[in-house]
């Protein structure tokens, strides 16, 4: 029942806009979990404990670090929220570093991601992928993970209109700069996007500053007005 009284709001929020901005760390993209889990193979780390660390409830800013933030602290929070004892991450702060800001992050749901993309192509809207990356490889990482691409010859992954990488055009989240650079992009207006990102900072809190719609993405929370659990939520119609 719950799910059903979302719907409409759902749809009229598409009916408002023409491009959906779509943030990469967190919303399609997670931590490798299988390197933590090996990294202490004794503690039976579980997947979606590790997963749910990355969504802190409370925290602004979710995995949407910026320039300035204390990265220490993201990992340490991360790893204790993931179930790793204080003591055994004394020692291993560098490597968890590595893992979980520096390595390759994998899909979270790609089908999920596939479907949400085509319907949001079904209803012609514009798709922005819209992240902060250490070395403006975003657009490389998507596609070799087959989850979407700008290239027209990439046939078998799903095609999206822009790929904006902070590291590459040089502005960065939490600089509502960077959603005004994306709706400029795709020559719409501002106010006609809507961006979903994990971070109330950077994604939420950002976009709406620069004149955007948005949606937090919340998968441990029951959906709210300004969230989704997933971006099925976005479907109207699963028969459209």
């Amino acid at each position: 029942m719950n799910g059903f009284l979302h719907r409409p709001r759902r749809f009229n929020m598409l009916d408002q806009i023409d491009a959906v901005f779509l943030d990469a760390g967190g919303v399609l993209l997670k931590p490798d979990f299988r390197k933590i889990q090996n990294l202490f193979d004794d503690l039976s780390l579980e997947e979606e404990m590790i997963d749910k660390a990355l969504y802190p409830v409370g925290c602004n800013v979710g995995a949407g670090l910026g320039p300035g933030d204390d990265d220490n602290k993201f990992v340490y929070d991360f790893a204790i929220s993931s179930g790793i004892p204080a003591e055994r991450i004394r020692g291993n702060e560098e490597r968890l570093q590595e893992i979980i800001l520096f390595s390759e992050w994998v899909p979270r749901n790609r089908s999920e991601i596939k479907r949400a993309i085509q319907f949001l192509k079904r209803k012609n809207k514009k798709i922005v992928i819209v992240t902060n990356t250490e070395n403006g490889l975003a657009s490389n990482l998507l596609k070799k993970l087959e989850i979407c691409s700008e290239d027209e010859e990439a046939e078998t992954i799903e095609k999206v209109d822009k790929i904006i990488d902070s590291w590459v055009i040089g502005i960065h989240k939490p600089n509502p700069e960077i959603y005004k650079y994306s709706a400029d992009q795709i020559n719409v207006e501002i106010t006609r996007c809507l961006h979903i990102g994990d971070s109330v900072r950077n994604d939420y809190d950002c976009a709406r500053e620069a004149g955007a719609q948005a949606l937090l993405f919340r998968p441990y929370e029951p959906k709210q007005n300004n969230s989704i659990q997933s971006l099925l939520d976005l479907i109207t119609d699963d028969n459209d």
